[in-house]
């Protein structure tokens, strides 16, 4: 078992409505107006644990050069020696922000790093089990001594403003730390037969319960492993706890700078648009201006003929009078009832 635990620290809170916004635009705007102040990663290989930190004089925070060496230690780190990198929460809100502050050369690599050698432990918890929970709520049953309190993370902004920096650092270590002890053990308690990891939290009504998730390889799953688990299962959480919501930040493959696509299912509108555009350019090709539709109709399922001639409508809208019919014709009862006139006929001829 070879994991690097990462964790990041902003110079603001995230705002609860920032991945909701209407244009693109707007949300790259609001992901650059977040600073990473500091990072934390730690990695285990099995027999010992190191920590690095990334950091510079409080209250600055990180350049964009200081980015993109923590992109390129984790790329090479994933890509060279075999490690897996473990976050709490990173695939909605880590990554995306370190994606806004580092440089366009380091992007392809960020990306990769997170579709290819990234695991989410809250994102495999929402997959596969329908719920999220907290790391401090997670801590509580593993080990209550080191579960963090929950206005450390809302105060680290302020903190590093006011140049603590070593108070911010502090929780950002424990972060990571506390990450990394919930993937091992969550690998570790359950035998290396069993085929599914467990891993506890404690409710806020103070019951201890459980997720559970496959196995693959002796890990748990990666972001792109719960988004294909979630296109064929369907998702059991409801945004913005689902995996939709966690990753819609990524860039779609138009971006000259990302090599890694991300397929979209077409809206209806668009399907009828490229349907249209394709019937244009067979039109196109030459011959009847109308193209070559004898495939086309011979595929669509043939309609049912109105029996009689058609009757021409008037015309039709909220000002328009509609027309006159006319008038039917009544028939009489012998005219309906062919018995009738046949005893009618018997009784003349009798």
């Amino acid at each position: 078992m070879r994991i690097l635990a990462l964790d990041l620290e902003f110079d603001r809170m995230l705002p609860p409505t920032w991945s909701r916004e209407p244009t693109a635009e707007a949300r790259s705007a609001n992901e650059r107006d977040v600073r990473v102040t500091c990072a934390s990663v730690i990695a285990f290989d099995g027999a010992r644990w190191q920590t690095r930190l990334y950091h510079r004089d409080a209250p600055a925070p990180l350049e964009r050069a200081d980015c993109d060496a923590l992109v390129e230690d984790l790329y090479l780190a994933t890509a060279r020696d075999g490690f897996l990198v473990v976050t709490w929460g990173g695939a909605a809100g880590d990554f995306r922000v370190l994606h806004a502050n580092c440089s366009f050369a380091a992007r392809p690599k960020l990306l990769q790093v997170l579709w290819d050698a990234h695991v989410d432990i809250p994102l495999v918890a929402s997959a596969f089990s329908g719920c999220m929970p907290g790391l401090r709520a997670t801590m509580h049953v593993y080990n209550p001594l080191v579960a963090k309190a929950p206005e450390a993370s809302a105060s680290a902004p302020l903190l590093w403003a006011r140049g603590l920096a070593a108070t911010v650092l502090s929780h950002v270590q424990l972060d990571a730390w506390n990450t990394a002890q919930v993937y091992t053990s969550a690998l570790r308690g359950n035998g290396a037969a069993r085929e599914r990891a467990v891993v506890y939290y404690e409710t806020r009504a103070g019951r201890v319960v459980s997720w559970t998730a496959p196995r693959i390889g002796g890990r748990l799953p990666t972001v792109r492993e719960c988004q294909a688990h979630v296109r064929s299962h369907g998702s059991r959480a409801a945004p913005p706890l689902d995996v939709a919501s966690c990753v819609r930040w990524v860039p779609c493959s138009a971006d000259p700078h990302s090599t890694t696509s991300t397929t979209r299912t077409a809206s209806p509108a668009e399907a009828r648009d490229s349907r249209d555009a394709a019937a244009g350019s067979r039109g196109d090709s030459g011959g009847d201006s109308r193209g070559d539709t004898s495939a086309t109709e011979a595929a669509r399922s043939p309609r049912p003929r109105r029996r009689g001639p058609r009757v021409p409508r008037g015309p039709t809208g909220a000002g328009a009078v509609p027309a006159a019919r006319a008038p039917r014709k009544r028939r009489s009862p012998a005219e309906a009832d062919p018995t009738k006139r046949r005893r009618r006929a018997d009784t003349h001829t009798a």
